[in-house]
């Protein structure tokens, strides 16, 4: 595992205190949107930024480790495109796009789209509900995009949402061929949205590690009250190797993952990330089946907090498109 300097731990108490402050799991539950709130108002989306920019000035390392307190408290907002997009707007210069967002005049995601003949179509979006522009690369003429998608009176541009079982929001979009703004095209475009889709799923697997990490303490917890024939369940020792099985898988899946953060710049980036959230969403997987197994039947209904985080585990999956297994063969 990781050393965390005390730096690190002050960004984690301060992400913590963020998620925990706007209504943690029950504000989950009645979606009163207070966390996007306190994330626009406060700039959270500038981690990557430099305080020259407007941003925070984290760095890659702590835009990590806010991903991780966003998977430990299960924020449905979509944290992980707004980082990734803020960097490559104050990458390519786009000032006035970075100082709405980091003011929390705009939200804007990331998204690809290929033509499909008539239309450019994205594939899934997270959060795109919540979304004033999106930052599209269009793969046909390898360009980036500036598309607004919340005027509903262009005709240029299509916007199709559906809710998530995580109790986020998901969605795509079209649009026609001279839509948006050009940002950038050609090699550039290419890489700037390659680099944008490896960050996303960086901020993802750390983003589960701290999902696995919550619900293997939510389950140690449950096991030493829960008792079966008068004596609780973590007196026996097959629940303590399982546990301790799930804290070797996810203890693995952290070390990876902040590698993969360290390596970001180097020849080895597309392989190192993919290789992060392969482990992680293993983790994430294994930890929240293990609990919920222990909870018995209970523990995947929406009143038992454990059942949520192994529905955002489900979410996060499906943003990724279900690439796992694409990614395992690739790493292997």
């Amino acid at each position: 595992m990781p050393v965390w300097s005390q730096e690190d731990r002050l960004i984690a108490d301060s992400a913590d205190a963020l998620f925990a402050d706007t209504g943690g799991l029950t504000g989950l539950r009645l979606g009163n949107g207070r966390t996007l709130a306190r994330i626009r108002a406060e700039g959270w989306a500038g981690v990557l930024l430099d305080e020259e920019q407007g941003g925070l000035g984290f760095g890659l390392r702590g835009a990590a480790i806010v991903m991780q307190s966003a998977g430990r408290n299960l924020s449905p907002e979509p944290l992980a495109a707004m980082i990734a997009v803020a960097w490559l707007l104050g990458t390519i210069g786009e000032g006035t796009l970075v100082s709405e967002l980091m003011s929390g005049q705009q939200i804007i995601l990331s998204a690809h789209a290929q033509w499909d003949g008539e239309r450019y179509v994205t594939g899934a979006i997270p959060g795109i509900a919540v979304a004033d522009h999106l930052v599209v690369f269009c793969s046909d003429d390898q360009s980036l995009r500036l598309i607004n998608c919340k005027n509903a009176k262009d005709p240029e541009v299509d916007i199709d949402i559906f809710s998530t079982v995580d109790f986020g929001s998901s969605g795509a979009a079209s649009f026609a061929k001279g839509a948006g703004t050009i940002l950038c095209v050609g090699k550039i475009a290419t890489e700037l949205a390659e680099k944008i889709e490896d960050l996303v799923r960086l901020f993802h697997a750390a983003e589960l590690v701290g999902i696995a990490a919550q619900a293997l303490t939510i389950v140690s917890d449950y096991v030493k009250i829960r008792q079966q024939f008068g004596v609780s369940l973590s007196s026996h020792q097959v629940i303590q190797h399982r546990l301790a099985s799930v804290h070797v898988q996810i203890a693995a899946a952290e070390a990876i993952v902040y590698e993969a953060v360290r390596a970001v710049d180097g020849e080895q980036r597309r392989f190192g990330v993919k290789t992060a959230y392969q482990q992680a969403r293993h983790a994430a997987e294994l930890s929240t089946r293990e609990a919920i197994q222990f909870h018995g039947g209970i523990g995947f209904t929406d009143e038992c907090d454990i059942g949520l985080f192994f529905k955002r585990v489900m979410g996060i999956a499906a943003a990724q498109n279900g690439c796992l297994p694409v990614i395992e063969e690739r790493v292997a």
